[in-house]
């Protein structure tokens, strides 16, 4: 009686088994197969490269020799470091998902009032304190690239430790202003554009510049490091 109990008590487990792996089975061809790729072109991997020789600006990117081709991943994030490098860190305008404080509130309403209101905003002036005034020498803003031409430009950047210097050598450039070094964050080069004038935009973003011998404007995106012309009739 032992031997039979026991046999079929092992024919029952065997169809049990035989059960579960039939569930799988069905479990596994409710499941689509995966589509591999029927081709894979080499040229498109290569598309997604960027040729650093080619550009003088993503040339002065490269940190070693080996990095004659990056991805656009890999393009896009050393593009943002040189921007926060040139800012001092992430400026404020720069950042995403700011939510609005009570100071932004308050802010608004003073510039709310300040509109409302008519007459002059400036106070008067005042002569300086008697006594001995102190003065030294700094470095020059633009010491590690001075124009060869005359001089058309200088602004500080409304946000920002750093000023920009242009001139009708057709050269922009941005300088970190540090009082000792200043050392150059880059510079850039219009071609046949000597600069007579140019600006940051309000929010800082951009730098617009005008010529002496052309009625295009040129708009300097900082974030994306490309310079756009348009169209302009006058000089700003």
């Amino acid at each position: 009686m032992a031997v039979a109990a026991a046999a079929e008590e092992r024919r029952v487990q065997v169809q049990e088994d035989s059960g579960d792996s039939e569930v799988e089975n069905e479990a596994k061809e409710d499941f689509p197969p995966q589509k591999k790729p029927v081709w894979l072109d080499e040229e498109d991997e290569d598309e997604e490269m960027v040729n650093m020789m080619n550009d003088r600006l993503q040339k002065d990117m490269m940190k070693n020799t080996a990095e004659s081709k990056l991805s656009k991943d890999e393009l896009q994030k050393r593009l943002k470091e040189e921007f926060h490098h040139a800012m001092g860190g992430v400026p404020a305008w720069a950042e995403t998902n700011r939510w609005k404080t009570s100071s932004d509130d308050e802010s608004e309403e003073d510039e709310d009032d300040l509109l409302q209101r008519t007459g002059n905003f400036l106070s008067t002036s005042a002569t300086p304190p008697k006594g001995i005034l102190k003065m030294k020498n700094c470095q020059h803003a633009n010491t590690e690239r001075p124009t060869t031409a005359r001089v058309s430009s200088v602004q500080y950047h409304p946000r920002a430790q750093v000023v920009m210097v242009t001139g009708l050598d057709d050269a922009k450039s941005l300088f970190q202003v540090d009082g000792k070094t200043n050392p150059k964050i880059q510079s850039i080069c219009l071609e046949m554009f000597p600069i007579f004038k140019a600006c940051f935009s309000a929010n800082g973003e951009e730098v617009l510049a005008t010529s002496t011998h052309s009625k295009v404007l040129y708009v300097y995106d900082m974030l994306a490091l490309k310079a756009n012309s348009c169209a302009s009739r006058k000089r700003f």
